[in-house]
């Protein structure tokens, strides 16, 4: 008979009907033990799993903050991250950038071994035009996960679609040198607003203004 004043007991009955994919049952036992025991960090990781498998990213990712907030242990962290990168990738399908990048920025300030995450904001930082943020998170995550090919495609497209111009400004009566400018030039699809490779063409006609 269960000993509803034992909080334990509410918590390891849920993990035994996750186990047995009992999500709801779960849940309910997982609150149970919480209004027992608000500062008891399982409970809120169990929740955190239960919400995880049914995806709801939102609940999950917010009973995982609760869970670290008491112990920040390296078990919880990478439930938690997985619930923040799934949560970011979904607000990037729907074209919620800012709150894909915010999602996937919490998952690497929580798991910053997470290589998918710095692949995931990469792709949200190059579908916004930061491109050198891009650039940086996929060697993040090339240094963490050296056999992914696709992220040395994508870091290789932003390096053949942006170049840097330099330019001088000098006055005509004594050609007295007024001022120089640094401009990155980036070529993007106007559909997909990805980045392109720079047309031979314009590198053509513009060859005698380009310093490598």
């Amino acid at each position: 008979m269960l000993n509803a004043e034992f909080v334990d007991a509410y918590y390891q009955r849920g993990e035994s009907c996750l186990e047995d994919g009992k999500v709801e049952a779960a849940i309910s036992d997982f609150t149970r033990a919480l209004t027992l025991d608000s500062k008891y960090a399982p409970p809120y990781s169990g929740l955190g799993m239960a919400y995880l498998q049914q995806g709801d990213m939102e609940h999950a990712a917010a009973n995982f903050d609760e869970a670290l907030a008491i112990n920040p242990t390296h078990s919880l962290k990478t439930e938690a991250a997985e619930a923040y990168v799934t949560r970011g990738r979904e607000y990037f399908k729907a074209g919620d950038l800012d709150s894909a990048i915010e999602d996937l920025s919490r998952a690497i300030e929580i798991a910053p071994q997470d290589a998918g995450a710095f692949f995931s904001r990469a792709v949200a930082y190059n579908s916004i035009g930061i491109l050198e943020q891009a650039i940086a998170d996929y060697n993040a995550g090339i240094e963490i996960d050296s056999e992914s090919i696709e992220p040395y495609f994508e870091r290789a497209t932003i390096y053949a679609a942006t170049a840097v111009r330099h330019y001088t400004i000098h006055r005509l009566s004594n050609a007295e040198l007024i001022a120089r400018a640094h401009v990155l030039w980036v070529w993007v699809d106007i559909e997909s607003g990805r980045p392109l490779r720079i047309p031979p063409g314009f590198l053509d006609d513009f060859k005698d203004n380009i310093v490598d």
